[in-house]
């Protein structure tokens, strides 16, 4: 349990040391054979510490920094995907961030947060897009259409530097951007009203989201709050056995393992 716990703190620390280095990039590598410890080749490093299978459901046990916490599973509406391509970014401070290579299904998909207590205050855990019911059987790290070098099995995450996340579809994602990123009344009204809308469930102390929509853009974004904050934050999608996308799921770091893991190691 210890040694999960301090790979699960050596991570963040690695993860926020990176996003300094490279503020100026919405997405930046976090892990590598380097900074894990216990590992031997750069080839070990084949996906999430967690089961986010288990994580995603009501009532689920899961192991915070503070101790056992269980899962509250938020419905907060649906996703309609009209490019088959996901953004997933700080929509307040990273207004060129670029989509998944992950391709999807157009469609309408449910948008659901695990959320936990921590610190005595209601946070997203995990932000998760659901494709499929079909059972998940294998994650991979979400990476973006970027120039960025990387080395093979690197992780990769966004950067969040106003405490915040966000999934939307490309196409309309990419106009929404364009708007929150000029310096305008209307990118100022519409800067307020996230935040305004945000705010507002913290205060009522539930989790913080919320669905948005802008002026002449067709469809809505959805952003959440990050967790503990501001930092960089890894997503994964999951495939079941025949290779198909069940699930885009964000991890905001405030659950290092589920119980059930535990108890099976």
């Amino acid at each position: 349990m210890k040694h999960r716990l301090q790979h699960f703190w050596l991570v963040l620390i690695v993860a926020t040391i990176a996003l300094f280095i490279n503020g100026c990039s919405s997405l930046v590598p976090v892990r590598t054979k380097q900074d894990v410890e216990d590992l031997t080749t750069l080839e070990e490093i084949k996906g999430p510490e967690i089961d986010y299978a288990k994580a995603l459901k009501d009532g689920a046990t899961v192991l915070t920094p503070e101790g056992e916490g269980k899962v509250e599973l938020v419905s907060i509406g649906e996703l309609e995907l009209t490019s088959g391509k996901v953004i997933a970014c700080d929509a307040l401070v990273f207004y060129n961030a670029k989509p998944f290579t992950q391709k999807v299904p157009p469609g309408t998909y449910p948008v659901k947060l695990a959320v936990v207590e921590s610190n005595k205050t209601k946070r997203n855990a995990l932000a998760a897009i659901i494709f499929s019911n079909e059972p998940t059987v294998r994650w991979e790290n979400a990476r973006p259409e970027t120039q960025l070098e990387t080395e093979e099995n690197e992780m990769f995450a966004y950067g969040v530097d106003s405490g915040s996340g966000s999934f939307m579809d490309y196409e309309r994602g990419r106009e929404f951007l364009k708007l929150l990123g000029q310096n305008t009344p209307a990118s100022k009204a519409l800067d307020d009203q996230i935040v305004t809308e945000l705010e507002k469930k913290r205060k009522a102390g539930s989790s913080d989201w919320a669905k948005i929509s802008a002026p002449g853009i067709k469809g809505s974004v959805f952003i959440f709050g990050s967790g503990e904050g501001d930092g960089a934050y890894t997503s994964f999608f999951g495939f079941d056995a025949s290779g198909n996308v069940t699930t885009l799921v964000t991890d905001f770091g405030i659950i290092a393992l589920s119980i059930e893991q535990e108890a099976a190691s």
